[in-house]
């Protein structure tokens, strides 16, 4: 018959070996996971945010892994998407019979039009959400930029140069006929003659000539809007 101290001893022993036996596996798991974490190129983030839903938007990104919302790891990994085509639609307001615009009539086009001044050194009118940029305007001379102090007399302009970079929305013509409206008001209030990019006085004619270009351009962005959409 077998001590009873021998067999508490045997017990223990056991016990011993298998705590020994299951903290090994353990390390082995975790450096495994290390390992396993630097091959896919960063480690896991520990205690982050990102590893549950935000507290306001539970939306999927298509720059995180869906993972991380707690999507399947196996999710279909979203198509990339294409560029939208763009076009870049230049006009120009050029000073009458070759008096340059002043600084001080600069300054009060961009009061009375709202225009923002740029980190690039260039005004731009801003969208009715505050974010997007609806058009831009330049010094016709390069570099196109100007002074953030307009009033200085230093300074004298040829002419103005504005531009659109469409899409600006999803319906280009229009964006079209208010850059138009715009430009005319703008020429208006500076008493200066609304031209092309190549300075040239704009007709009725060149007119109709950008617009047949951007109805084309709609036509063109409307079918790659339908691409990301099926």
């Amino acid at each position: 018959m077998t001590n009873p101290s021998v067999l508490l001893l045997r017990i223990t022993a056991a016990i011993i070996i298998l705590v020994a036996i299951a903290g090994t596996a353990l390390m082995i798991k975790r450096q495994r996971d290390r390992e396993r974490d630097m091959q896919d190129g960063h480690p896991k983030y520990r205690g982050s945010t990102l590893d549950a839903p935000p507290a306001e938007h539970n939306r999927k990104t298509s720059r995180l892994n869906p993972g991380i919302f707690g999507g399947s790891k196996n999710s279909t990994p979203p198509k990339p998407r294409s560029k939208a085509p763009e076009l870049i639609v230049p006009l120009t307001i050029m000073a009458p019979n070759n008096r340059p615009f002043s600084g001080k009539t600069i300054a009060r086009l961009v009061q009375a039009f709202g225009l923002q001044y740029s980190p690039n050194q260039t005004y731009e009118l801003i969208g009715a959400g505050g974010r997007e940029i609806f058009c831009t305007m330049l010094d016709v001379r390069r570099p196109g930029i100007f002074p953030q102090n307009l009033d200085n007399g230093e300074h004298n302009y040829e002419g103005l140069m504005l531009v659109l970079q469409l899409p600006v929305s999803q319906e280009p013509v229009k964006d079209w006929e208010t850059f138009s409206a715009l430009a005319h008001e703008m020429a208006e209030h500076c008493d200066g003659c609304l031209s092309d990019h190549k300075r040239r006085p704009l007709e009725e004619r060149s007119l109709a000539r950008y617009r047949k270009n951007i109805e084309a351009y709609e036509t063109q962005y409307q079918n790659w809007l339908r691409l990301q959409r099926g």
